[in-house]
């Protein structure tokens, strides 16, 4: 399968630039150590704790530490769905183009209403619940 190299670069770069450790948990699920947030990865069914890579069926930087340790390939753990023949077979029909906008015909219930934004109340200022403090920033609860 041939899956464009960009599609994965981000978190081929991201596991080669983190220092990791693997640890065997069973024969099939490895511990990924990052330092920040550790990977539950098991291959054989293509997840990781992170859900990064069930969620976009690609390895996150956990599933490609274990991918690389295993001596496997990482394109073995990308969805069809990022395939270069699955694209081409979903661009393959025929797309209609529209015709120019004064040809259209539009009824007459549809031009009658009247469509209005959301009404949206906008509040000024920073919500001090969710401000985040800095690093060493000395936190004052009131």
């Amino acid at each position: 399968m041939f899956v464009d190299p960009y599609i994965l670069n981000t978190n081929s770069h991201v596991a080669n630039v983190l220092f990791l450790q693997l640890d065997p948990a069973n024969d099939t699920v490895y511990t990924v150590f990052d330092g920040d947030k550790n990977g539950v990865v098991d291959l054989d069914r293509w997840t990781c704790s992170c859900r990064c890579f069930q969620l976009e069926q690609l390895p996150c930087a956990h599933a490609m530490i274990d991918i690389r340790h295993r001596k496997r390939d990482v394109y073995e753990f990308c969805s069809d769905y990022y395939s270069s023949a699955c694209w081409k077979e979903t661009y393959a029909g025929v797309v209609y183009p529209l015709p120019h906008q004064g040809d259209w015909v539009i009824p007459n219930e549809v031009r009658e209403n009247k469509v209005l934004p959301p009404v949206f109340r906008f509040v000024s200022g920073h919500h001090r619940k969710s401000q985040i403090p800095y690093v060493g920033e000395i936190v004052q609860h009131h």
